[in-house]
């Protein structure tokens, strides 16, 4: 990763506490998660389950590293931009349509879901929304998947497709939007496969509606910027709790 000027230095200290916070809301997870597996006698850890939650910790974290120097150094070059990389914190321009979209896609994935619920059961087990996952998919998902897939990866299949820039053309950079929802959807593999048999169906669905999610974000980051994405991404887990919250009081 080429060093940063000093300019770009703070921004990036920023981004990188933004994606600290993120990371760390996973912890909690990790380590009940670790401590489970331990019980059931599925695994065995060298180390307390609190150090083995931090170790898993430190993929997310390189990765993101690398994501917002690439980002940081190549978004510029392509017509692509962060408010926070360019020091524009005040400005409101994206967030609303960016809310907006957010809640739109979070309601409409739940409406989805109660339209798949007879051929897939598992959908329509009523448990109440947990507030943790609530804030571990605005944090990370917010913040640290929109790091790795849209200022990350989109920025660098854009960088190419365009020629470093000198091809700015918007089938380009439809493609690169399409080329890094699908790798977020498939991202998705691992959380889905826990919850249920991957059947055809269960593949549609992860896709279609992971898929449609990186579109949308993609889409927010290119017409306004990354946090026009993460505001996307972050109000979308809250329409997606919110609906299923009231789902939840009214078949109580």
């Amino acid at each position: 990763m080429k060093k940063l000027k000093k300019s770009q230095r703070a921004p990036f200290m920023m981004l990188l506490g933004l994606v600290v916070l993120g990371i760390a809301s996973l912890y909690p997870m990790q380590v009940a998660s670790i401590r489970s597996l331990v019980m059931q006698g599925l695994v065995e850890v060298p180390l307390r389950a609190e150090i083995m939650g931090l170790v898993t910790l430190l993929q997310p974290f390189v990765l993101s590293m690398v994501a917002l120097g690439t980002g940081q150094y190549l978004s510029k070059k392509v017509g692509l931009r962060s408010l926070i990389s360019q020091g524009k914190w005040r400005t409101k321009k994206g967030f609303v349509p960016a809310t907006l979209s957010g809640l739109g896609l979070g309601a409409g994935f739940v409406g989805f879901d109660q339209v798949l619920e007879p051929w897939l059961p598992f959908l329509g087990e009523t448990v109440r929304p947990d507030l943790y996952g609530l804030v571990v998919g605005i944090l990370y998902g917010g913040i640290v998947e929109e790091v790795l897939l849209r200022f990350g990866l989109m920025t660098v299949f854009v960088y190419f497709l365009t020629k470093k820039g000198k091809r700015r053309k918007p089938k380009k950079y439809v493609t690169a939007i399409l080329i890094s929802a699908l790798l977020f959807a498939l991202g998705h593999y691992g959380a889905t496969s826990s919850l249920t048999e991957m059947t055809p169906l269960v593949w549609t669905r992860m896709l279609l509606l992971n898929g449609s999610g990186g579109v949308v974000f993609g889409l927010l980051y290119w017409k306004h910027h990354l946090e026009a994405a993460m505001v996307g991404h972050m109000t979308t887990h809250v329409g997606m709790f919110v609906t299923n919250y009231l789902l939840y009081m009214i078949g109580s």
